[in-house]
């Protein structure tokens, strides 16, 4: 009983220790460990499968597929803030968040090429409308040209 006890009381220590290491690890690399080492084109890992407009106009919805799923674990990352930056206009529009739920947007940690995922942008002065093109910033990459249904 005693040694299960100690075997217990030594685990959280190596769990924090060994998330100190990840930790590290992307400090000294600039980027979240398991991101591939160059992914300059984010259209090489995800396809854009719609942007639309829903509940009159005042949100972006945005649908999307992964091509390759190592590509996407860094849109999938927690602190990357994705943007919908209007082309036109110079605009961006930030993700749906609020403090109960966070963004609104679908994560998976393991990408999955049958499911599509969601980013929805909040668009309250409906800076972007139907028909318009837009870019989708995500951290350093941009896919742009992209038509707003």
């Amino acid at each position: 009983m005693k040694n299960k006890l100690g075997i217990l009381a030594v685990l959280p220590l190596v769990l924090v220790l060994a998330l100190a290491q990840k930790l590290a690890a992307q400090q000294v690399s600039g980027k979240p460990s398991g991101a591939p080492a160059a992914v300059s084109d984010p259209s090489a890992w995800i396809h854009i499968k719609q942007i639309r407009l829903t509940a009159r106009d005042r949100l972006v919805d945005v649908r999307y597929q992964v091509v390759d799923p190592k590509g996407v674990t860094l849109l999938h990352e927690a602190n990357l803030e994705p943007l919908l930056r209007d082309k036109a206009t110079g605009q961006a529009v930030a993700l749906l968040s609020n403090a109960k739920t966070g963004s609104l947007r679908t994560m998976d940690i393991h990408a999955n090429p049958a499911r599509t995922y969601v980013l929805m942008f909040s668009n309250p002065d409906q800076v972007i409308q139907s028909g318009s093109v837009v870019d989708l910033v995500l951290g350093t990459m941009t896919i742009k040209g992209l038509e707003v249904e």
